[in-house]
């Protein structure tokens, strides 16, 4: 059998959609949108059908011919009376994204099967036939839709996009992406700021730098600066460097100098070494040296060995020598190992006899000659000994060990212009293997 709908009710019924489509709500809030739809069936004879039930599939597309369905949806078994038919639309398959909610800020329109702000046409198949033609244009009240993304509203809990807001711009407005590269706290109206360019105004209200100064010193509204170049200001107020300074020195307000070149306003103020010292070591503001080349004043004021010295020993003030070339002196006061009597000058003497090598000096004030010395046997001492030091005794030194080793010297026959020993001549003798 042949049908033919007639589509004048179907479009009396939904002119009243706005009014009359049924919202039912899952327990998730979701909003399934369903349009009543109302229709007559007809054959060819023009004559209602027979009662009984009918399958009737419904198809969406944007166009009155041709072209792809937008949306699809099957209706078995529907009870025919009289020839009308009563279904609602989008109850089996969804006309949007499933999850749709009409409080959802996030909702993407562009996920809706069936876009109602457009022109839109329903085609009807009966029992598996041919979709019947033509196609029969959906009504406005189908646009009552678009109500969930409304264009113009006084008020809205949610709003995508929006061209203004209490009379300003939406341009005007920071996005949250727009923050999302900020740490720190955000700007709020009181700092009545209209454009950061502004330094008086951010100084006093915001405490930054303002982008329209050429330096990057933050300033704070206090500081009240034209110009962070001012180095006297920059010291006072800020206590950090200029950068017109070459130096590159910090200071602070208390040291109040006008060039760090001048070094004894530096040692004095500063406790630092000045740039004008070639010798390159810092001094306090104690010292008060001109040159660290004065090497007097070095060993009595520092303590330290100055650089003019030949020698790379580091003397005490308590040894005031004037030249540590001089071993006698650096024995009596710096406590040297006495086999340093090697190095005496011409004014002492060595004993060379077989192969013990005898030194004697001035040890104490006391002088002494080789002629003093008449013999001393060659095996009193034990070959492997290196030396032997001998010290100031009464008398015969026979029987008596006076040596720094183990080797004995009571075999040995010691004399001075055929006389014992006499301490009061000789305070030491060293002895050592000669060489």
């Amino acid at each position: 059998m042949k049908f033919r709908t007639g589509l004048f009710a179907a479009l009396m019924a939904t002119m009243l959609l706005a009014a009359t489509y049924v919202p039912m709500v899952n327990a998730a809030n979701d909003i399934k949108r369903l349009v009543p739809f109302q229709g007559r069936l007809h054959g060819t004879d023009s004559k209602v059908v027979t009662d009984g039930h009918y399958d009737l599939t419904f198809y969406i597309y944007d166009t009155p011919t041709g072209g792809t369905a937008l949306w699809t949806e099957a209706h078995p078994k529907v009870s025919v009376i009289h020839g009308y038919i009563n279904v609602l639309l989008g109850a089996t398959t969804a006309m949007d994204e499933a999850s749709y909610a009409t409080g959802d800020p996030n909702y993407d329109s562009s996920k809706s099967l069936v876009d109602f702000t457009k022109q839109k046409f329903l085609g009807i198949s009966i029992n598996g036939g041919a979709e019947m033609f033509p196609r029969s244009q959906l009504v406005p009240s189908f646009h009552a839709y678009t109500a969930n993304h409304a264009k113009h509203a006084t008020e809205a809990d949610h709003a995508k996009d929006s061209d203004s807001l209490a009379g300003i711009a939406g341009a005007a407005y920071v996005t949250e992406a727009e923050l999302s590269g900020f740490s720190g706290g955000i700007l709020h109206s009181s700092g009545s700021l209209g454009e950061l360019a502004d330094k008086a105004a951010s100084r006093t209200n915001l405490d930054v730098y303002s982008k329209a100064e050429a330096s990057t010193q933050m300033l704070d509204a206090s500081s009240n600066f034209s110009d962070v170049t001012n180095p006297a200001t920059a010291r006072s107020n800020l206590y950090v460097y200029s950068k017109s300074d070459s130096d590159n020195i910090l200071l602070n307000e208390e040291s109040n100098l006008s060039d760090l070149t001048n070094h004894a306003t530096a040692r004095t103020n500063l406790n630092v070494h000045s740039t004008s010292e070639a010798d390159g070591v810092y001094l306090n503001a104690g010292s008060n040296l001109g040159d660290l080349g004065d090497v007097v004043a070095a060993r009595n004021t520092l303590n330290v060995h100055a650089k003019t010295e030949a020698a790379a020993a580091y003397l005490d003030s308590a040894s005031n020598l004037s030249d540590i070339g001089s071993v006698e002196s650096a024995l009596i006061n710096l406590g040297l190992d006495q086999s340093l009597l090697s190095n005496v000058s011409n004014s002492h003497s060595r004993a060379d006899i077989g192969n013990l090598r005898v030194y004697f000096g001035t040890i104490t004030g006391v002088s002494h000659n080789q002629s003093k010395v008449i013999s001393v046997s060659e095996n009193c001492f034990a070959s492997t000994q290196s030396y032997i030091v001998i010290g100031s005794v009464s008398g015969d030194i026979s029987g008596d060990t006076w040596a720094i080793s183990t080797s004995k010297v009571s075999a040995c026959s010691w004399k001075i212009n055929n006389h014992e020993w006499d301490s009061s001549q000789i305070d030491w003798i060293a002895v050592g293997l000669g060489g």
